[in-house]
């Protein structure tokens, strides 16, 4: 049976309140399409669960979105937070280089893969030759983190930020006619015209 006590989020405040503290709900989507970070505004604490993972990223899940996760990141860089409290891992007291530089390295990754991908080469091989083979990760989750799906992440966020010169077909020739000058501006009648 339905359940009948479950309330909208669009119906509830996005801000938990304590005697002390105050955390607002940041959508930080990416690693899910739903996934939540908590920011205190006056100690600039972030508590951003998944969001940020430190480290060189090697494996990702099918579902992993790059595009978000990119701009999540870049969210949470704009909060300028004193300090970050990732789901595993430690608390980073000066966060923003390690934002920053995963963002970069992300961004590096995807630059790779489309350099990669412009050279005729398949996943196996990007896989090979930027990782040195699928991770351990791979093997512990029967497939459902790998190498493999970070690449298709780059490919899926390349193709959203290629420029539209790459994806868009180059116009037809012009004819003759496009030559040609316009036609002289009709003169109006309204005598508003004249005074504006």
């Amino acid at each position: 049976s339905p359940q009948t006590d479950v309330q909208s989020l669009d119906a509830v405040e996005d801000v938990i309140r304590t005697p002390s503290y105050t955390l607002r709900a940041i959508e930080t989507p990416g690693h899910s399409r739903d996934h939540v970070s908590y920011f205190e505004p006056t100690f600039r604490w972030l508590f951003c669960g998944d969001a940020f993972i430190g480290g060189r990223d090697t494996a990702w899940a099918p579902e992993f979105d790059m595009f978000a996760v990119v701009s999540s990141l870049r969210t949470m860089a704009a909060l300028r937070p004193e300090r970050l409290f990732p789901g595993s891992g430690t608390v980073r007291r000066t966060p923003l280089p390690d934002l920053h530089g995963k963002i970069g390295d992300l961004i590096q990754l995807a630059g790779e893969v489309a350099r990669l991908e412009a050279g005729g080469y398949a996943t196996g091989e990007m896989v090979e030759m930027i990782f040195k083979g699928e991770p351990r990760l791979r093997l512990w989750t029967m497939g459902h983190f790998s190498a493999a799906n970070l690449i298709d992440a780059c490919r899926a966020y390349n193709a959203l930020t290629a420029p539209l010169s790459a994806t868009t077909p180059t116009p037809p020739p012009r004819s003759r006619r496009d030559d040609l000058p316009d036609p002289p501006a009709s003169r109006s009648t309204d005598p508003g015209d004249l005074r504006r």
